[in-house]
């Protein structure tokens, strides 16, 4: 995911990626920039298109908002869709990473 000519990635390739991580054995070294790159892009589709949501969580996920738990993706669509609200101001300071391998 690094080259010495930055562009932005897809949705498709962030999601291979986290798949790859999931499934497989990796050295922690590069997955920051995984986990960087999926925050943006799942922003990008929360804040823009949240029809893109679903390609991005598995049967697996687990969510929680304001006490609301909810696990694969019926689930967690069921509980974005329930958000009051459409637009978000958000600082993100720092990203906890916690792959699953």
């Amino acid at each position: 995911l690094t080259s010495s000519n930055p562009r932005q990635l897809t949705f498709a390739e962030v999601g291979g990626a986290c798949r790859h991580i999931q499934r497989k054995h990796v050295a922690m070294e590069g997955i920051e920039e995984v986990a960087q790159a999926f925050v943006q892009h799942y922003y990008a589709a929360f804040d823009g298109d949240r029809t893109m949501l679903p390609a991005l969580y598995s049967e697996e996920s687990m969510v929680s908002f304001e006490g609301t738990q909810a696990q694969g993706l019926e689930g967690i669509l069921e509980v974005i869709g329930k958000l009051q609200f459409q637009e978000v101001n958000r600082v993100l300071t720092k990203t906890d990473i916690q792959p699953v391998i």
